[in-house]
């Protein structure tokens, strides 16, 4: 289903966790949220004010740096503001109380266990064990680091998942529809700006290479097109009025998004025939039941105002019988 309906899609929702972390209210949008910039040698106050523990200060110094920007958080918290990050400490703890209540012993409930399951399912799945070890990263060489390898290692990822390699996926017809750069340039404009300054930052310095960074920004562009995607199929697929504050959005209120949601109208015409061809390919099972949900989704859409109106008519009936009943209590 999340793959069809645009407003269940988890992938939407990143690109929206994006746009409220890059375009928090009362920032300015043409600059990056935070500096990208490492640093090498940090002061003890700086370090302190990112949450870096003093027993921790002497790994900022070394050639990677220290990348304050690895510490924001994507996540909006349900107040507006962004939520306190989740700590191996707090994750391990909690983790290991779910596990041992299934019966695994204390020594062994430990998030490693999850590294451990997943050679376990590649050896009874037939992958050899050179494939399982570069997939869980044991034995990695002296010096080098334990999770700098390629994951997934693609013969592992096809024993785990017990899919060829060559087997399609279920598709969904709004990503396919390409965004217009004049549009993706009024999400996140700093992106274009930062990558030149980090491409100059390595050109001067080798040890201001970063390959995070560089993934980032690749998440960040390929979130910028999904937003308006996802935007774009949302109102195309909906029945949103047209006095909804959603057409006053200021990306989302331009001549260009307008004729982009036409095309994106006209893309998602067939995207029932579409997406149940595609998961027929991949469970046949579940071709019917997708092809039911686009019905459903669109039926839903249609009906949404009315349902909202009766609830609110027994919300109401229901509140009026609730006060009658207390003032005869009172009387």
């Amino acid at each position: 289903l999340p793959h069809v309906d645009p407003w269940v899609c988890p992938v939407g929702a990143i690109a929206d966790a994006l746009f409220s972390w890059c375009h928090r209210p009362g920032a300015d949008a043409s600059t990056p949220p935070v500096d990208f910039a490492p640093v090498f040698m940090p002061n003890d106050e700086a370090l302190i004010a990112a949450g870096v523990k003093p027993a921790h200060f002497r790994e900022a110094g070394t050639d990677v740096g220290f990348r304050e920007w690895q510490r924001c958080l994507v996540v909006p918290g349900p107040n507006g503001d962004h939520m306190k990050a989740m700590s191996y400490r707090y994750n391990n703890d909690r983790l290991g109380k779910v596990l041992m209540a299934q019966g695994v012993p204390d020594w062994a409930a430990k998030t490693h266990l999850g590294r451990r399951a997943a050679a376990q399912m590649g050896n009874q799945r037939g992958a050899v064990e050179s494939d399982i070890k570069e997939h869980g990263l044991w034995s990695a060489m002296i010096g080098g680091g334990t999770y700098e390898a390629a994951i997934p290692n693609p013969a592992m990822a096809n024993a785990l998942s017990g899919r060829p390699a060559n087997c399609p996926s279920p598709s969904t017809p709004r990503l396919n529809v390409s965004v217009p750069q004049a549009l993706q340039d009024t999400l996140c404009p700093w992106l274009e700006d930062a990558e030149k300054v980090l491409g100059e930052r390595v050109l001067r310095n080798h040890r201001a290479k970063d390959e995070a960074l560089r993934e980032f920004f690749s998440l960040v562009r390929w979130c910028r097109s999904v937003y308006f995607q996802t935007w774009a199929a949302r109102l195309a697929s909906a029945s949103i009025p047209s006095t909804s504050f959603f057409y006053r959005h200021p990306l989302l209120n331009n001549p260009t998004f307008t004729s982009y949601r036409v095309t994106m109208a006209r893309a998602l015409a067939d995207a029932g025939d579409t997406a149940a061809s595609a998961v027929q390919q991949v469970l046949p099972s579940l071709a019917t039941a997708v092809r039911v949900a686009v019905e459903t989704v669109a039926a839903a859409s249609a009906a949404e105002s009315k349902e909202m109106e009766r609830r609110l008519s027994h919300q109401m009936d229901e509140g009026v019988v609730a006060v009658k009943q207390h003032m005869d209590v009172g009387l």
